[in-house]
């Protein structure tokens, strides 16, 4: 094999400084790819999950900052604050927050059973629900006005009704035109301590009672015990 002449040395110098150049270009774009940021396509998807879908709970609502407070009791209404018979058998005195008065007139000590259920149809009739309810407690006899709640109860029952009722005893509205059907006993005398009377309706309907008995602290006047009109 003969000896290279220095042409040939050279190109094959000129060969491995092209190789050279080459991996220097490979080396260098390598290093360019590493530094620059990854494709969202290279990334490699999650993997996906499997099993039943997560619960979101939703957090407690707050508590209330502090629970309801209890209602006030309720202001008396205005009007009548005192209800007062001068003397008894005397008118009554219905005296108001203002300092007015209003004057009502009440069956004396010796007024017939009549007399008073004429008055308890004239409060009945009355424009003014607490007047009304004054002058039934005064024509009521004690005996029934015992007990805490004793009033109360007629003011939500008896006393109701009867204000509700009291045209079906009435010839327009008349508080003395009401009939008498009969009494028991028939005939009552100033002995007699108990009367039951039967009221009839103008619609035809049976008569209904009421019971009323002397009042021993007001003098033996009638007051009713049992009201069912």
């Amino acid at each position: 094999m003969s000896e290279p002449t220095a042409k040939d040395v050279l190109a094959k110098l000129d060969s491995i400084e092209g190789l050279l150049k080459q991996l220097v270009g490979l080396v260098g774009d390598g290093v360019t790819n590493a530094k620059a940021p990854r494709s969202p396509a290279a990334v490699p998807a999650a993997a996906a999950v499997t099993g039943p879908a997560p619960i979101r709970v939703r957090p407690p609502a707050k508590a209330a900052v502090a629970a309801a407070a209890p209602a006030k009791p309720a202001e008396p209404a205005p009007g009548a604050v005192k209800a007062v018979p001068a003397t008894v058998g005397g008118p009554l005195v219905i005296e108001h927050d203002d300092g007015s008065e209003v004057v009502i007139p009440m069956p004396s000590t010796d007024a017939t059973y009549r007399d008073v259920i004429q008055h308890v149809f004239t409060a009945a009739t009355m424009d003014n629900r607490e007047h009304a309810f004054l002058v039934l407690e005064q024509l009521t006899h004690s005996s029934q006005l015992q007990g805490p709640r004793a009033i109360e109860h007629y003011k939500a029952f008896s006393w109701v009704k009867l204000r509700r009722n009291t045209k079906a005893f009435l010839a327009g509205g008349d508080p003395t035109s009401f009939v008498i059907a009969y009494t028991e006993p028939r005939e009552v005398t100033k002995d007699d301590d108990r009367v039951k009377v039967f009221v009839e309706s103008v619609d035809g309907r049976m008569p209904s009672p009421v019971t009323l008995r002397r009042e021993a602290s007001a003098a033996g006047a009638w007051r009713v015990t049992q009201l069912s009109l």
